[in-house]
């Protein structure tokens, strides 16, 4: 009778086990493997695919591009340019690493094409709505033009690398900034605090039916009800400066009121100290001086940007993230909004902007009589 020789049976048994363990880590890893070469495969097919995509639009684009060059050239040399050139300005922000440069112009998705310039330059902090809050009271950290030491080191950049323009119709942007520095829908109160408050103040009289501004501002409670300014008024009339003492507070004037700030600026100061979100684009970005590579428009922003985004990507890794432009709003919306703001306004106040932005008109290409105020007066 034979007996089972029970410790070699274990053995055989946990030696079994051993390789199928193995074979079962081989499967795992081959299969990770396989994952990843599938992920890559059909990343680097996707990259190829959109290229291709993109290759039958991209002679139009460029076409497009090189008329609206050639425009902006043929318009120039109708302008008589007195513009001092000085690129080396906070206005030029540029990346070494994607050999890229931009004027950055205010209230025409200068926050889009800078966070799109820092991505490209390698920055892959993610940016969520802190650092949002932040860069919206300090500067970007994107490299600077003004940072260089010399013009030429500046104009070298300026000329060796891919540069970029965005443009938008002044008017529109105009609405645009008010809305966000100074209306009730604006996301921070600095603007409205500041500019707000003393557009306020200069033009109160015309709003207090004679009532003093030092008693409308008076800390004492109940100044104002005991004014005999104040008690001389109608009902009406202590309506008006009640609300008026509000908007002295916060500092929230109509856009009407912002326009008559403007223009009063204008006539009294040079451009060059206006404000940069109502300063003209063609001040900022001297299109008469520099060769933009391309000069994308505000109205097409998220197809035009992703086109052109997409010709700098084209020597970059095939794994490597791409940078995109999304969103945006509708332009009809866009016009809408300009619209009913112009309609507030009165003609010869349209007119005095016209003149204001007339270069930026004449030269970028834009209609200057798209809006029109309501009354003529």
């Amino acid at each position: 009778m034979r007996y089972c020789n029970l410790p070699q049976i274990m053995v055989q048994i946990r030696k079994c086990k051993v390789a199928v363990l193995v074979l079962c880590i081989f499967v795992l890893m081959f299969t990770i493997l396989m994952q990843d070469h599938m992920k890559k495969s059909f990343n680097k097919f996707n990259v190829l695919l959109t290229n291709q995509l993109t290759f039958s639009t991209a002679v139009d684009y460029r076409k497009i591009y090189q008329d609206r060059s050639d425009s902006i050239t043929e318009r120039c040399l109708k302008q008589k340019n007195n513009k001092s050139v000085i690129l080396k300005s906070d206005r030029f922000k540029y990346s070494d690493k994607a050999k890229v440069v931009l004027c950055e112009t205010p209230k025409v998705a200068s926050t889009t094409w800078q966070i799109a310039l820092l991505k490209l330059g390698g920055f892959n902090q993610e940016i969520n709505d802190a650092l949002r809050k932040k860069w919206a009271y300090q500067p970007m950290p994107n490299q600077l033009l003004s940072h260089l030491k010399t013009e030429h080191e500046a104009s070298e950049i300026v000329r060796n690398y891919t540069s970029i323009m965005i443009t938008r119709h002044p008017f529109e942007r105009l609405v645009s900034a008010y809305r966000n520095k100074l209306s009730s829908a604006a996301d921070y109160p600095y603007y409205r605090n500041t500019v707000g408050k003393q557009i306020a103040r200069s033009q109160a009289a015309a709003y207090l039916h004679g009532v003093s501004l030092a008693v409308v501002q008076s800390p004492k409670p109940g100044s104002l009800d005991k004014s005999p300014q104040f008690q001389n008024l109608n009902e009406e009339q202590r309506r008006d400066v009640i609300e008026y003492a509000k908007i002295l507070k916060n500092g929230e004037v109509s856009f009407k009121q912002f326009v008559r700030f403007v223009n009063n600026y204008a006539k009294r100061m040079n451009l060059k100290d206006m404000d940069i979100h109502w300063r003209p684009q063609t001040d900022m970005c001297l299109p008469c001086n520099v060769n933009y590579t391309y000069v994308i428009r505000f109205e097409n922003l998220v197809a035009e940007s992703n086109q052109v985004l997409s010709w700098i990507q084209n020597d970059r890794p095939i794994d490597s993230p791409r940078v995109n432009i999304t969103g945006g709003q509708p332009q009809a919306v866009k016009n809408s909004k300009t619209k009913r703001f112009f309609e507030q306004l009165d003609e010869p106040e349209v007119e005095i902007l016209r003149k204001i932005y007339a270069d930026d008109f004449a030269i970028l290409g834009y209609d200057p009589y798209v809006y029109n105020a309501t009354k003529s007066v």
